[in-house]
């Protein structure tokens, strides 16, 4: 793993891969809920941290954007992350 999060609640855990996917885990149940495949964006996705009310995962882009600034792209999760994801 190249990153990962615990939900401020302690129920989910993200890891970040070296490949660049990001797998959502329900720790209780040791079920991973979702893979978020970086191929949508065209680069690995990394440095991973859920917000402090657990309801949106934010994600660092691999490389930075023409202007040199860093990417982060933000992951609703809404009220069940089994939803959502």
């Amino acid at each position: 793993a190249l990153d990962l999060a615990w939900s401020p609640d302690g129920r989910l855990l993200a890891i970040s891969t070296t490949a660049g996917h990001i797998a959502l885990w329900h720790v209780e149940t040791r079920r991973r809920l979702y893979t978020l495949d970086s191929e949508i964006f065209g680069q690995r996705l990394h440095h991973i941290k859920f917000s402090a009310d657990g309801q949106t995962l934010a994600a660092s882009l691999d490389q930075p954007d023409e202007r040199g600034r860093s990417v982060v792209v933000l992951f609703p999760l809404g009220d069940s992350a089994t939803a959502k994801w």
